[in-house]
């Protein structure tokens, strides 16, 4: 059984952090930050975290939620504009369609 398990999730966007209750799903997550930071987000936005090994990971569908959940006690994730629609409920699974 691996140790880590991240129990709170802190966003950050624009220098404002919000803190978030752990959330199951990656449906979820996009509903608590849009909710949290309201009209300030920006129209498409992915997630960033930095990683053990300083590596910065993204975090755009629910299986690499449920990896940045394994691997990190407490998950700090940057919230930055793109111009890909990452959060939306479309592409919200890992799968990449070529």
């Amino acid at each position: 059984m691996n140790s880590k398990q991240a129990l709170k999730i802190k966003v950050t966007y624009n220098k404002e952090t919000k803190s978030l209750k752990k959330l199951d799903t990656y449906e979820s997550l996009i509903q608590s930050v849009q909710k949290a930071f309201g009209s300030s987000l920006p129209q498409y936005f992915r997630f960033i975290y930095t990683d053990d090994e300083g590596d910065n990971i993204s975090v755009s569908c629910q299986e690499d939620l449920d990896e940045a959940y394994d691997s990190m006690e407490s998950l700090k994730l940057i919230l930055e504009e793109t111009s890909i629609p990452f959060n939306f409920p479309s592409q919200m699974n890992c799968e990449v369609e070529l």
